[in-house]
């Protein structure tokens, strides 16, 4: 790989190139404030030049993206019922992370424990926005005639509690979702 052409601070503008795939050009010699790269679809800026993040509309802190992961969790159930088919993802864009979560149901018994989800892909973060830990909304479908909602309500130490539609009390598993039937969740929480 070839480094990249440097562009002499005498300059008022210039290109920067990458591995001679891609190319910058801008105004200031300094910082190519104002760059605009090109690539072609097949092609990729190397990850050393962007280790340290990517500025999105301004070079000051405030435009730094320097966070970014997406995967897929495992979602585990406090004094609940055993789970399937679980396809759980989620996205961190800085410290917020996007959860959606889908699970069965695999369990005949009945269980009044109230439904608590645990085991977040990041800690909640329990400092600077201890009381904006995030919140989302739940589904289940125990039939065509029998559809459940509810609100979701992250706690400071990480537990996830489903609050029914209508109330404002946690919701027990019995209540959420049937043996056998599908589960969806989606909401925020900030992690530190």
């Amino acid at each position: 790989m070839s480094s990249p052409t440097k562009v002499s601070a005498g300059l008022t503008s210039g290109v920067i190139k990458i591995a001679d795939k891609a190319s910058a050009t801008g105004t200031s010699a300094s910082s190519q404030a104002g760059a605009v790269v090109q690539l072609n679809s097949s092609e990729k800026i190397p990850s050393q030049y962007l280790s340290t993040g990517v500025h999105l509309g301004g070079i000051d802190s405030a435009h730094l993206l320097d966070d970014y992961e997406e995967g897929s969790w495992s979602p585990t159930l406090t004094s609940g019922p055993t789970i399937t088919g679980n396809s759980s993802h989620y996205v961190k864009v800085g410290d917020l992370v996007f959860i959606y979560a889908y699970f069965q149901r695999n369990d005949a018994s009945a269980n009044s424990n109230d439904f608590i989800l645990t085991n977040l892909p990041f800690a909640p973060n329990t400092g600077t926005r201890v009381n904006s830990n995030g919140t989302g909304t739940w589904t289940s479908y125990a039939g065509s005639s029998d559809r459940r909602t509810g609100f979701i309500n992250t706690s400071n130490d990480g537990s996830v509690y489903m609050i029914k539609s209508g109330t404002a009390v946690h919701a027990t598993y019995d209540q959420v979702v049937d043996n056998n039937r599908g589960f969806v969740a989606k909401w925020f929480y900030y992690t530190s």
